[in-house]
């Protein structure tokens, strides 16, 4: 049996694992991506682990996407977002030597939440586009009740006046940020 080839960079791994961009646990990611990237926040690492996807003038962003296509075909019914608490990995030395633990107490850990939805008729090639996507920007009280453990969205239930362009999404979180 001959020796398997070496994986020579992190592209092969990418190419491999993340080509397609429309399931949702990649959808995510490329959301997520896109809001640090409108927020200039795109140069620190994602942390995946972490109770919020971006802090940002010390404000903690959530991200959250849907999609009415996905990788299978047409999404059946509405899209929606799942906004629920959870817990939050810490980063911190323990007595034990490790680093890290998980604050298991439920609750919602962001400031301020921004809903991607990934627009009709997008396909792979498109997914990284931002002109492909709609944006809605909210802060946790406009957006929660604190006494619910989950929420759901749909995409309907937002009004598309309310959207935001990609190139006003900064502009948005900040007018959330200072309304705190």
């Amino acid at each position: 049996m001959p020796f398997p080839k070496p994986i020579e960079t992190v592209l092969d791994f990418w190419r491999w694992g993340y080509s397609d961009l429309l399931p949702n646990i990649t959808r995510g990611v490329v959301a997520e991506y896109l809001v640090a990237v409108a927020l200039g926040e795109d140069r620190i690492p994602r942390r995946p682990w972490a109770g919020s996807d971006i802090v940002y003038t010390r404000k903690r962003i959530e991200v959250k996407s849907t999609a009415f296509d996905q990788t299978w075909g047409p999404t059946k019914g509405d899209p929606a977002f799942e906004i629920g608490k959870h817990g939050e990995w810490s980063e911190e030395e323990l007595p034990s030597g490790k680093t890290g633990r998980l604050d298991s107490e439920k609750k919602y850990r962001s400031d301020v939440y921004v809903l991607c939805c990934l627009k009709k008729g997008a396909d792979e090639e498109n997914v990284l586009n931002p002109l492909q996507w709609e944006f809605w920007v909210f802060k946790r009280q406009e957006l929660v009740d604190p006494s619910e453990a989950k929420k759901r969205i749909t995409v309907k239930t937002l009004t598309k006046d309310s959207s935001v362009a990609f190139s006003q999404l900064r502009h948005a979180v900040d007018k959330a940020i200072r309304s705190l």
